[in-house]
């Protein structure tokens, strides 16, 4: 039996999000007292913000940020990081979890449309490979604060039966069976009932019980780069490709956002304005957010080309302190900024360029110039900072369990690239602990030792050439279907791509699904910051909303962007 869900009912379609809006507004004007009682408390007891957010798959499984008070500390041993949770963790947090009171701010969420009252319980964004296909339909609607597998066992019911549970539900949504869920949760809130160590903890997170629901072929194109032996690398140090920069000075850190903090942490700029880049990640915004900046998105074009008229306008509105901008996929794309910035006085200029270091155009008329190395091969870490103005300390000490962690990881994947022995689910829950180790991370570190041999012996004449032929291979294989949009042309002299980006029109989540069902790995790179969500027109919108990005590195050749080719159009003959 097809269980897909199958939208819409009348009540589904048209009612839910109304009622939704309205009992949660009117939820949280009777409220307020309560919760101002609670940010009070929180501020006495635990000082600090009093809400935290954790990222969390949404409808169509795109990512959002769900809103809890904080149970936890922000408590710091003596080198500035985080103590372990059970150090942070308060008898006051306790209450608030057992209670679910901790739950009350994502009524915001239900606001914002983000979430519904009752749902499939919206759980972290990595988990979503690792769902079998019909447990994927959890997210063929909003996630609910609560939800049918909530009034079945709550925080104990184990992972295949709470997917039961979800998919059950949305295969049967009605006004009644809300009602109900509402009532019952209620009930069991007061009751205090499946109140314990839940099931999910002994059984461990999904990522680390359950193998990728893919099929069982060992060549995958997309994710992580192995510890393999690199063919690309000289057996003496070379000259390093961020000498030919033509840059005074030159610092390494451990991960790119300690670049950006780096020179943020050397200005008096706090309270000023940064002209950021529409499409682009968090990480890249944050380091401005913590400094208090007024953050503007500039305006691109749907080839990710300057819109130079539009930019014009926002630095006569905003006389703006910084901008920073990206080259996106290793293409000119900010032609005529320079030119447009000679007229402007006192604006910092930052080259983000990851996505464009390889490729041969001159940025060095920027005041600094950064990029994050390990996106481009197997390195552990790596980033540079280059600079034609001031010079400072850059850190000293290495982030050793960064280092360690990624390179069991990459250790574990070549492993089992290798001898198709091995645990694949190993290797993919390092990863998905490493970023989120990168995203809570505090302080800044240099570049490791085992990084830096890598990075002096790179030889990159020989990888920049096969990144070109599959680019060009994809390009000249995939340029007539009329469902997809090729933003970038074709790779000309001087250009090394970082991806191979597409706009999916239509049904991008499906895609994506059939394409890692087949072992290509299409990657959307970033999900909207929410700090320019509401900022951004609608070119940048459609971006977010319809961008797949297909690798085409050093690890494939010709065959495999051949066989991503064939599996675009076998989706094509499937589904068109």
């Amino acid at each position: 039996m097809d269980n897909k869900h199958v939208p819409y009912g009348v009540y589904e379609k048209y009612i839910k999000r109304i009622l939704d809006f309205i009992c949660a507004l009117a939820a949280l004007i009777v409220l307020c007292p309560v919760y101002l009682l609670l940010i009070i408390l929180i501020l006495i007891i635990m000082k600090g913000n009093p809400f935290f957010t954790q990222k969390r798959a949404g409808k169509n499984e795109i990512p959002f940020k769900m809103i809890k008070f904080r149970t936890m500390t922000n408590e710091c041993d003596a080198d500035g990081e985080l103590l372990p949770d059970t150090e942070r963790f308060t008898r006051f947090g306790d209450i608030l979890r057992k209670t679910s009171l901790d739950e009350l701010p994502e009524l915001i969420n239900v606001l914002k449309g983000d979430m519904s009252l009752v749902g499939p319980r919206p759980l972290y964004t990595f988990y979503v490979p690792f769902y079998t296909e019909e447990e994927s339909h959890r997210h063929d609607v909003r996630g609910g604060i609560t939800g049918l597998a909530q009034i079945n066992g709550r925080a104990l019911c184990r992972w295949k039966d709470r997917f039961a549970y979800d998919v059950q539900y949305v295969n049967h949504i009605t006004f009644s069976n809300d009602v109900k869920i509402l009532w019952k949760t209620v009930y069991n809130v007061l009751k205090k009932s499946d109140i314990g160590i839940p099931s999910v903890t002994d059984e461990g997170g999904l990522h680390k019980i359950r193998e990728l629901q893919r099929s069982d072929k060992v060549q995958e194109i997309g994710s992580s780069f192995s510890l393999s032996k690199n063919k690309f690398m000289k057996s003496e140090a070379c000259p390093l490709f961020v000498d030919e920069f033509g840059y005074e000075n030159k610092y390494y850190y451990s991960v790119g956002r300690s670049c950006i903090k780096a020179v943020l942490d050397n200005f008096s700029f706090e309270g000023k304005v940064v002209l950021v880049p529409p499409f682009t990640c968090e990480s890249v915004i944050e380091p401005f957010e913590k400094k208090s900046f007024k953050v503007i998105p500039y305006a691109i074009n749907r080839d990710f080309s300057l819109d130079l008229a539009a930019t014009e306008k926002l630095i006569k509105k905003y006389n703006p302190d910084i901008i920073i901008f990206h080259d996106y996929f290793g293409f000119n794309t900010t032609k005529g900024l320079k030119k447009l910035l000679d007229s402007c006085k006192n604006i910092v200029v930052i080259n983000d360029a990851t996505q464009s270091m390889f490729s041969d155009f001159n940025t060095n008329w920027t005041d600094y110039c950064l990029g994050s190395i390990r996106k481009w091969g197997p390195l552990p870490d790596g980033a540079f900072l280059l600079s034609n103005c001031k010079k400072y300390d850059s850190p000293k000490a290495e982030d050793k369990e960064l280092v360690d962690l990624e390179i069991e990881a990459m250790s574990l994947k070549q492993e089992y690239i290798e001898t198709h022995k091995g645990d694949k689910n190993q290797f993919l829950a390092k990863f998905a602990d490493i970023r989120g180790y990168i995203d809570n991370q505090k302080q800044s570190f240099c570049m490791s030792e085992v990084s830096n041999a890598v990075f002096e012996k790179m030889e990159t004449e020989g990888f920049c050439g096969i990144r070109k032929n599959n680019y060009s291979v994809l390009f000249e294989s995939l340029k007539d279907i009329e469902w997809i949009d090729i933003p970038l042309g074709p790779v000309t002299e001087g250009i090394v791509p970082f991806m191979f980006p597409i706009f999916v029109n239509e049904n991008r989540t499906e895609f994506q699904k059939f394409l890692a069902r087949n072992n290509v790995y299409a990657t959307v790179i970033w999900s909207c910051p929410e700090i320019i969500a509401n900022q951004i027109d609608a070119t940048s919108k459609s971006i977010y909303d319809e961008i797949l990005c297909i690798p085409c590195d050093q690890r494939y050749n010709a065959d495999d962007m051949n066989y991503i080719s064939t599996t675009i159009r076998k989706y094509k003959e499937l589904n068109h």
